[in-house]
């Protein structure tokens, strides 16, 4: 198998750009064909290139690669690409993946990932969102939302590893900023360390002998039991409330401490708190959509352009190698290909996100965006979107930022409607106004009865790369 075939199957486009930058800059798939292999990259969250070499080095051709070598020992040795890939479970819980004789890993990332398939049995996709209904999104699979989000806000990957007790129980984990989870497989399975409080390896192993040499291997052997994985998924679907964690009812009663003298009702509210029921709140499609763009950023936003429809911008084609400047497509239905846009602009749509969103619901995502960044520089392209949200919270925006829009057409209509709804609301916030057609906005200017002395902050469209304007430095701090 050539080299461009194995980084076809293997290469996650959107994690190698995030996980190697400027080092992976063009097409991730080439990228990894020519240097990424060699250089030993990961291609994707599952591969883990240095751990296939500790683990299956002993058994590898000389001066092969560990890609090469897994994609030819893909349906035969079944070796896991790492340490959350199980190979062999995942083709016995997935037996049409053998019968069709695509390699298991790249089935995965293609399609299971997808639809929502486990990677190993100490994942449990859905188990997770039973459990965290506040963690579901559009398109979000609960191994990626754990290892991105999820540990680090406390929540398990399944039923049968508690990722808060470990933590708890085992400080060196967290002294070491480590995923609680890789933590128990690289070294605290070895160590005898328990993943749950519930759970013994040793016992396990003991009652199990014929199937585990050690306790080694014993919590992956537990967590495969099929029923036990239907069973978790019911209680966590059939269980409404949520119950407040242990670690928060500890926060609860010391500030119960603090003001005990003065709130003596208070003082029976200790004892109860564990049993202190907590729903959880449904989200809405706005709320949805505003959850998966913003896990889908990797870095924070210093600059963002809300552009109506993203091929209708040619002069985006000249926008700079700005890492901290985020465009986000706000309006209509059609997904742009981004072909005006240089490659290395971050850049996200919201009809690609969440498909049929409301014209209101894509005000609340891009006010949400705002309020969450609060970036020093806000610009609304024929956008409706952003002209309403700066309409509607301009003055609370124009605190921390300049705000410019540019009176162009979008797919919610043309530059005169969309200067008839939002130009009066919006004027005394902007920092600038551009139009294409300057003696046009005048004219519309005239009928809103405008003074001249208020119309100093209009300029032609082609100058909006304009020093003082949307690209210009920041002010600085007062």
């Amino acid at each position: 198998m050539d080299r461009l075939k194995i980084a076809e199957l293997l290469v996650d486009p959107d994690w190698y750009r995030a996980r190697h930058g400027g080092a992976a800059v063009g097409d991730p798939v080439l990228h990894f064909s020519g240097r990424g292999m060699d250089e030993g990259l990961d291609p994707n969250p599952m591969f883990d290139t240095a751990w296939y070499r500790a683990t299956h080095g002993a058994a590898m051709a000389p001066g092969m690669s560990a890609p090469e070598d897994f994609c030819r020992n893909a349906l035969t040795a079944l070796r896991d690409p790492g340490p959350l890939f199980d190979m062999a479970w995942y083709c016995r819980t997935y037996p049409d993946i053998v019968a069709a004789g695509v390699n298991p890993l790249h089935h995965y990332l293609h399609f299971g990932r997808p639809e929502r398939r486990d990677p190993s049995p100490l994942f449990h996709n859905k188990w997770y969102f039973a459990a965290y209904p506040f963690a579901e999104s559009p398109g979000m699979d609960a191994p990626t939302h754990f290892m991105n989000h999820g540990a680090a806000l406390g929540l398990s990957p399944s039923p049968f590893f508690d990722v808060a007790w470990y933590v708890a129980q085992y400080p060196e984990v967290a002294a070491r900023g480590m995923n609680p989870l890789l933590h128990y497989i690289l070294e605290g399975e070895a160590k005898g360390f328990r993943p749950t409080p519930g759970f013994d390896p040793l016992r396990h192993a003991a009652r199990n002998r014929q199937s585990l040499p050690d306790a080694r291997g014993a919590l992956r052997h537990y967590a495969a039991q099929r029923e036990f994985r239907h069973q978790a998924y019911l209680h966590a679907k059939d269980a409404p409330l949520r119950f407040v964690r242990g670690a928060v009812a500890a926060e609860a009663r010391a500030m119960i401490a603090l003001v005990r003298d003065i709130e003596a009702d208070l003082a029976d509210l200790p004892s109860a708190l564990e049993q202190l029921p907590a729903v959880s709140l449904a989200l809405g499609p706005a709320e949805l959509a505003w959850r998966s763009l913003f896990l889908s950023l990797d870095t924070v936003p210093r600059r963002i352009l809300l552009a109506g429809r993203l091929d209708d911008v040619p002069e985006l084609a000249d926008l700079p190698d700005d890492p901290t400047l985020l465009v986000l497509e706000t309006d209509g239905d059609e997904v742009s290909v981004g072909r005006h846009l240089p490659r290395s602009v971050a850049s996200r749509s919201l009809p690609a996100i969440s498909p049929g969103l409301e014209g209101s619901a894509r005000v609340r995502v891009v006010t949400a965006l705002l309020n969450a960044f609060r970036p020093p520089a806000i610009m609304a392209w024929g956008s409706h979107a952003g002209g309403e949200a700066i309409a509607r919270h301009g003055g609370n925006f124009r605190v921390d930022a300049r705000l410019f829009i540019a009176w162009t057409d979008s797919p919610m209509g043309e530059a005169a409607d969309l200067i008839r709804r939002h130009f009066r609301r919006c004027l005394p916030f902007l920092t600038l106004s551009y139009a294409p057609d300057l003696a046009a906005l005048n004219r519309l200017a005239d009928g809103f009865g405008l003074p001249e002395a208020a119309r100093a902050p209009f300029r032609p469209l082609e100058a909006w790369r304009a020093a003082e304007g949307f690209l210009g430095a920041e002010p600085p701090a007062p």
